[in-house]
């Protein structure tokens, strides 16, 4: 009986350290992690927005979805992007991020955020340059920023927000389609309430 307490005991003191350890580690990570967060949202936004945006700032959140306006240098509104996540991937929920055109319009679409699977769930996901095996040989890789992605391309210009699914990716697919849906209707009632 005094052996079955000695290691009760032991076993509560070694949660209880480990716990605090973990509380610890988790309260001096979580600022690094969020200004990581935000350095790499910045940088994305970059992507989906006008080139000659200067200024973008938050004006809306409403749930998982973030509404960013972006001016040029005169302080003219040139386009929106905002930030949303699409429920039911096959790997769970995808974050997109959607550039729209100041009339509404989709400018372009970009994940920022999945867990899909490699191959087959990222053809709806990933915007990966494809390069030859006589390309990687010859040490040549196309100068791209912002490569293409036969799916997510689909949206540009659109005012939708579905696109036909792809075959054999169809959880994904539909994930991306929820995500872009949560963005525009996101930015529908933005601007709606600036009106």
């Amino acid at each position: 009986m005094k052996t079955m307490l000695k290691l009760t005991a032991s076993l509560g003191a070694i949660c209880l350290i480990g716990s605090a350890a973990l509380t610890w580690v988790q309260s001096i990570t979580r600022e690094p992690i969020r200004q990581a967060d935000e350095r790499a949202l910045t940088a994305n936004l970059k992507m989906v927005l006008p080139v000659e945006t200067q200024t973008t700032r938050q004006v809306r959140e409403d749930g998982d979805a973030r509404v960013f306006e972006a001016t040029d240098s005169s302080g003219a509104l040139i386009g929106f992007a905002v930030q949303a996540t699409g429920k039911g991937g096959f790997g769970g929920d995808v974050k997109a991020l959607v550039g729209f055109f100041p009339d509404g319009a989709i400018r372009t679409v970009m994940i920022s955020e999945h867990k899909e699977t490699p191959g087959i769930g990222t053809k709806a996901t990933d915007r990966k340059v494809q390069r030859s095996l006589w390309d990687v040989l010859k040490g040549k890789a196309p100068e791209t920023a912002y490569p293409p992605n036969a799916f997510l391309d689909r949206f540009n210009g659109t005012r939708e927000g579905t696109v036909q699914a792809i075959s054999g990716a169809t959880y994904s697919s539909g994930a991306v389609n929820d995500a872009v849906r949560q963005a525009r209707t996101a930015l529908a009632a933005y601007m709606k309430e600036v009106k």
